[in-house]
């Protein structure tokens, strides 16, 4: 009698080197039953393989998946299926063509050569921000939405740039942006070069919120008009109640992106009780953002 052959899910993914311990731990407690590093010669680059029985809930799985590399701070490149080596070659390719946001936006990447007026250049390395991620879009959505309104922004863990390239392509003379990884902090000023933005428009430093007046010094009339912040609540809950001593008291607006659905209530909450009011928000399948303004008088 003939048996039927086992089939296994598998999970194609780019991590950076210095997580494979903690994702493989993350992936032993989500069902994986095996692991592999392989190496793609089309790309020039290795992918972690990692196995799953094909009884996996892909859907749970994945919305968990996501919220790993949100909290790292990875947008990468992943895909879960039977698959072979030349899927995830075309899969590769695919993800990283031109990615409309909107009529004024695309993001593209440096060898592709049709470009436009407003395209966003950024070379696709593991820093978050391909603007591929619901987070990203929503506050690019912001910052077309509210073009001409900003002169001054202020982006709150930088990762590639793209919000901060955005920024100036859409009005900003001056953005001041910061991130405690010193890679994406690389990879930021590379794509800065790469879509020749002007000498001292970006001006960027390796820190935090706590880290901006001893590398800033900032007169009354330089607070900012926006404030950007794309992390996840557990990770800004600790600080965000200092962007009131830089955001402008009536037109300062702060974007605050990377909440899940499952967070909204306890956002809104925070929000609420450190004096931010909302005054609208957009949703993108599980994620929403918020537009607030500060009602926090200043001493």
């Amino acid at each position: 009698m003939n048996r039927k052959k086992k089939k296994w899910l598998e999970l194609y993914i780019k991590i950076p080197e210095k997580l494979y311990d903690e994702f493989s731990i993350w992936l032993d407690d989500n069902g994986c039953i095996g692991l592999i590093v392989k190496e793609i010669k089309s790309i020039n680059d290795n992918v972690l393989v990692a196995y799953f029985n094909d009884d996996l809930a892909i859907n749970e799985f994945e919305k968990n998946l996501k919220l790993f590399l949100f909290d790292y701070g990875i947008e990468t490149v992943y895909k879960i299926g039977y698959l072979e080596e030349k899927d995830w070659v075309g899969l590769f390719k695919e993800y990283f063509s031109p990615f409309v946001i909107s009529d004024e936006l695309r993001i593209i990447c440096p060898w592709h050569k049709d470009r436009k007026d407003g395209d966003v250049i950024i070379s696709p390395e593991m820093a978050f921000g391909t603007g591929r991620h619901e987070t990203t879009q929503l506050c690019l959505y912001f910052i077309i939405d509210k073009k001409g309104c900003f002169r001054r922004v202020l982006d709150i863990g930088i990762g590639s740039g793209i919000l901060a390239i955005a920024s100036i392509k859409f009005g900003a003379e001056k953005v001041i942006a910061f991130d405690i990884d010193n890679d994406a902090l690389k990879n930021c000023r590379k794509n800065i070069r790469l879509n020749k933005i002007p000498k001292g428009r970006i001006f960027i430093f390796c820190g935090t919120l706590s880290d901006l007046s001893k590398k800033v010094h900032l007169r009354k009339e330089e607070e900012f008009d926006l404030i950007l912040c794309n992390i996840l609540p557990d990770n800004f809950y600790p600080f965000l109640n200092q962007v009131h001593n830089y955001l402008k008291r009536d037109s300062g607006r702060l974007i605050v992106s990377g909440i899940h659905i499952n967070m909204v209530n306890k956002v809104r909450e925070f929000l609420d009780k450190n004096h931010f009011k909302i005054t609208s928000s957009k949703k993108l399948n599980d994620w929403i953002a918020y537009e607030v303004k500060s009602l926090k008088l200043k001493g």
